[in-house]
């Protein structure tokens, strides 16, 4: 069961697959999914019904450039196909750039690892950090979204939000049609080589930050309701399709500590790489997650400080 929990997780957490309320995923399911090639020239055959005002820059200094675009872990068929500036921008590039490779993390197998980086040590219960008002809240949470509350308490607490978090999706939606792994589909079917910004160890170390054990009673009090949650997912979904990153960004980090760990720190940590990936002089094509783009340490502006022109394409 922990491991369903795991494996749910880490793929809500980059956009590979959706998590239904029982908490469902399997190795064959991935593989479904990895079968990308197909499900790119299906969906490429169609011609979009829901616009988007797709987020891609070209960052260039001199006679070197990369692309730039920002990505939304969920999304639907009718997003697509990809208009011709993203498809062409990918043709052009050598490598495809994202997060980080859960792909080679999911098939090497990293169990013991992964059990590190979730799991509370053998002897530790999650409930020796609630009182009995986050105890009795976790209760009625977790009967609600149906999640098995023995195993929430098994779980580091960045673990237990993200899973609640993960059975709130929205029918219509799914992560299969999610950006990212709409471009790295279409990666795939122009054979690019692919580069990753961070590890997985490192992402969930940033979630561990912001969301510590000595927080956990704050943490599990500010569970919301699925439905909550759900109209959360709609204004971050309606805001990606309109490219307002500054209602993205208020919409993803109210909380100034979780906005230094998960966004600034991590962006400030991403220029130099990116820096490297230009003075390569290889075009790089770089799809990260929207929310990082907007703000004085968002990376356009970060990278404008090092003296790159920003053009939207």
């Amino acid at each position: 069961m922990k491991r369903l929990y795991q494996l749910c997780v880490i793929l809500f957490l980059i956009g590979l697959i959706g998590c239904s309320n029982t908490v469902q995923t399997s190795k064959e399911e991935v593989e479904v999914i990895a079968e990308t090639e197909a499900k790119v020239e299906i969906v490429a055959a169609t011609k979009p019904e829901i616009d988007v005002d797709w987020q891609l820059y070209k960052v260039k200094k001199d006679d070197k450039y990369l692309y730039l675009l920002g990505t939304l872990h969920y999304g639907r068929k009718e997003m697509y196909p990809f208009p011709d500036k993203i498809k062409d921008a990918l043709k052009e590039s050598k490598y495809l750039v994202t997060e980080l490779d859960v792909d080679g993390m999911y098939y090497r197998n990293e169990g013991k690892e992964l059990d590190y980086m979730f799991l509370l040590e053998e002897e530790e219960s999650l409930e020796e950090y609630l009182t009995d008002k986050s105890e009795k809240h976790l209760k009625e949470m977790s009967n609600k979204f149906q999640i098995d509350y023995n195993t929430l308490l098994t779980l580091k607490p960045f673990l237990v939000r993200t899973t609640f978090e993960a059975t709130a999706g929205i029918k219509e939606y799914s992560f299969s049609y999610g950006v990212d792994l709409q471009i790295t589909a279409l990666a795939n079917l122009y054979k690019m080589e692919k580069k990753f910004l961070e590890t997985i160890r490192y992402q969930f170390e940033m979630l561990e930050l912001a969301y510590p054990l000595d927080k956990t009673d704050e943490i599990i009090l500010a569970i919301p309701e699925k439905s909550v949650l759900q109209e959360q997912n709609m204004q971050t979904i309606e805001s990606y399709f309109k490219g307002d990153t500054k209602v993205l960004m208020e919409l993803f980090m109210k909380d100034k500590r979780m906005k230094e760990v998960l966004i600034d720190k991590r962006n400030r940590e991403w220029v130099p790489k990116l820096k490297s990936y230009l003075e390569s002089g290889d075009i790089h094509f770089v799809a990260v997650g929207l929310g990082h783009f907007d703000g004085e340490n968002g990376l356009l502006s970060l990278l404008e400080k090092e003296g790159y022109s920003i053009e939207k394409k």
